[in-house]
């Protein structure tokens, strides 16, 4: 169930070099393989998106493990992104399962996991619009930790103690294929276009979650 939607994209210089839109895909540890295998399938999804708005596309958590933590390796790629100075918008969609225990809400990687906290911190010196979607349970936290200007966070459970499995992640990796999820076009029409996507992206979802 969709439950917290911040939409808050502030102007942002439109002398900044041009630049393409990013999507990073963190898939986080899957616990069983039936997990994994879904997940990777949701990660494809939005490869396939991204293919179709001429995007970059990287994704964390599907390399074989290595020295290099995941939680590591997910920071240094944000702070890479630090370094961009463009309108086009970072896309950060987190794919998993995510813990909270009454004070920190966690999103579960191979290794030490990542916490709404860090990931507010690594996000904060990203000037460009940065778009965060957390589709594991328990993630109704990152909702608060990332709210700000030039922001869209979207979390797939409206608290913390929503600890169930969350397949919000299947509907949005569905809805944001559609080809009405188009970001092709000018600069101004794609900083728009986001956020307007995401929501329709979201009702979609929800319906489709719903069984409509």
């Amino acid at each position: 169930m969709i439950t917290g939607l911040l939409l808050v994209l502030s102007a942002v210089s439109l002398d900044a070099v041009p630049s393409r839109q990013q999507v990073l895909v963190v898939v986080g540890a899957d616990g069983t393989p039936e997990y994994g295998e879904m997940f990777r399938e949701w990660s494809t999804r939005w490869e396939r998106a991204a293919e179709q708005a001429d995007a970059s596309f990287a994704t964390v958590g599907l390399d074989a493990i290595s020295d290099t933590t995941d939680r590591d390796l997910l920071q240094r790629k944000l702070k890479e992104a630090t370094a961009v100075v463009t309108v086009e918008p970072l896309w950060l969609i987190l794919i998993g399962h995510g813990t909270f225990d009454s004070r920190t809400s966690r999103f579960n990687l191979r290794g030490p996991d990542v916490t709404a906290k860090q990931l507010a911190e690594w996000t904060k010196p990203i000037q460009r619009p940065v778009v965060v979607i957390n589709c594991a349970s328990a993630s109704g936290p990152f909702i608060n930790a990332l709210s700000g200007p030039n922001r869209i966070a979207v979390t797939s459970t409206k608290s913390g103690f929503q600890h169930n499995f969350s397949r919000f992640g299947n509907f949005m990796s569905a809805a944001i294929t559609d080809p009405a999820a188009d970001l092709r076009g000018p600069v101004a029409y794609r900083r728009h276009a986001a956020g307007v996507m995401t929501r329709r992206a979201i009702e979609t979802a929800l319906a489709r979650a719903k069984g409509g």
